[in-house]
């Protein structure tokens, strides 16, 4: 399985970087954010970091995509570009390309790291991050966001399950589905669609194909 997954994921094979001995930093989440097993979509989630929640952060892997941090004392990984330094308000991606942040290896040894689903397949494409204010500074959110959806439609699409697609990014509310990804009708409710992402369900405005809702 290792083998496998190194292509995937971007940490696999970095070597922990020189400057990696810093000072710990804190870091606050900009939305509901996903803490997984490893640094990437692919992998399981452990648990969820609310909005506005802290985490101690360890550092981030090379790319500047994800960081492994601390939640209530759960070491995980969690996206960068949603995470907010509490150093000086920039992303943690930013923190990450400035050098202030250590960098650190990810090594997928361990049953915790497996894969979200063992039939996804490759990376298809990529969410599309939400305003692009709110990752600048603050707390993602959208219009669309705002919206009720109805409990019929959540329950319908967490008993009628598709098969997962793989994007890079994060499944947040305000992010954006690619055009060429297929999402699915929800009857009755023509304003909005669904699908599976990163093994989350989620539900989506059918026009802008923003994510509305997270069926947890």
């Amino acid at each position: 399985m290792k083998t496998q997954l190194m292509p995937l994921a971007s940490a696999a094979a970095l070597i922990l970087g020189a400057g990696a001995a810093m000072a710990e930093t804190s870091a606050t989440a900009m939305t509901d954010l996903n803490l997984r097993a490893g640094p990437g979509p692919m992998y399981k989630i452990m648990d969820v970091i609310p909005a506005d929640g802290q985490v101690e952060v360890n550092g981030c892997i090379e790319s500047a995509d994800w960081c492994e941090v601390v939640l209530d004392g759960q070491t995980g990984w969690s996206y960068a570009p949603y995470l907010r330094s509490e150093e000086d308000e920039s992303t943690l991606t930013q923190a990450a390309e400035n050098d202030s942040v250590a960098v650190v290896e990810f090594s997928d040894e361990s049953d915790g790291a497996a894969l979200v689903a063992g039939s996804m397949g490759a990376v298809i494409g990529a969410l599309v991050a939400g305003p692009a204010g709110a990752v600048a500074g603050g707390i993602l959110s959208s219009a669309t966001a705002d919206a009720v959806v109805q409990p019929e439609v959540k329950i319908y699409a967490a008993e009628n399950p598709v098969e997962p697609v793989l994007l890079n990014g994060e499944v947040v509310v305000g992010a954006v589905v690619p055009e060429d990804v297929t999402v699915y009708e929800m009857p009755e409710h023509a304003e909005y669609a669904y699908l599976n992402v990163n093994g989350v369900t989620v539900i989506l405005d059918s026009k802008t194909r923003q994510i509305v809702e997270i069926v947890r």
